[in-house]
């Protein structure tokens, strides 16, 4: 059987092409296909974890009876306190500062929905990425606005803190949270226990040089809310 003319792999093992004209290699040759990158094991790993997490945050906004596992490197534990404290801890829990057409400061303590917040300061950014995946980035449409806080769980019972129900306005438009890049800054669903709290950080994707002058945050998809100025 006649091979027919053609491009080959080089049969020299370069890893290119030679031309055979259907008797002998001719000595023309070409390069081989480019080699794809494929991506490293971290970041399939990284980008696997946030398709689930989105998914489980979809859920959390119809059933929040969600319970998950908390690492105590995100979470601050605080010892549980006697029956008699746990009844004092529900009546400041009432008597929280909701909305009410009123807005508090940066570094004040205020509570909604069985947390509280205490916002700490903001930060702009083009990009965000998880300092472990650094590779694994979401870039902004516009730029991110991130607002630092501390949120505790000031209740009695387990509850799931979500960025997704917090919102930003500049005066004049309101932003919703960007739950995807919140993933990306490494962040993962977490229950808090009564007395546990996380460091984390709300992002905005808004226009470049858009002014933040207050966020609404809302410990729950029904919550009253409560605004804090910045």
């Amino acid at each position: 059987m006649t091979t027919p003319a053609g491009w080959y792999p080089d049969p020299d093992g370069s890893g290119g092409q030679r031309y055979f004209d259907g008797h002998a290699w001719t000595d023309q040759r070409a390069p081989g296909p480019p080699r794809s990158s494929a991506p490293s094991g971290k970041v399939i790993a990284g980008i696997v974890a946030g398709v689930v997490v989105l998914l489980v945050v979809g859920a959390a906004a119809v059933v929040m009876t969600l319970r998950t596992d908390v690492g105590d490197t995100t979470v601050t534990h605080t010892e549980a306190s006697a029956p008699t404290s746990a009844v004092a801890q529900d009546e400041d829990s009432a008597e929280a500062p909701t909305l009410g057409g009123q807005a508090y400061d940066i570094g004040t303590p205020v509570r909604d929905g069985g947390f509280e917040f205490v916002v700490t300061g903001i930060e702009r950014a083009p990009a965000v990425a998880d300092p472990e995946f650094p590779e694994l980035q979401k870039a902004a449409d516009g730029e991110y606005v991130l607002v630092n806080m501390t949120v505790t769980n000031v209740g009695t019972e387990p509850q799931s803190f979500f960025v997704s129900y917090n919102t930003l306005s500049d005066g004049e438009t309101e932003y919703r949270a960007d739950d995807e890049a919140w993933i990306y800054l490494g962040n993962t669903l977490a229950d808090l226990n009564p007395g546990d709290s996380i460091d984390t950080a709300v992002v905005f994707d808004v226009p470049v040089g858009t002014e933040p002058q207050s966020i609404e945050l809302h410990g729950g998809p029904r919550s009253d809310g409560v605004t804090v100025e910045l």
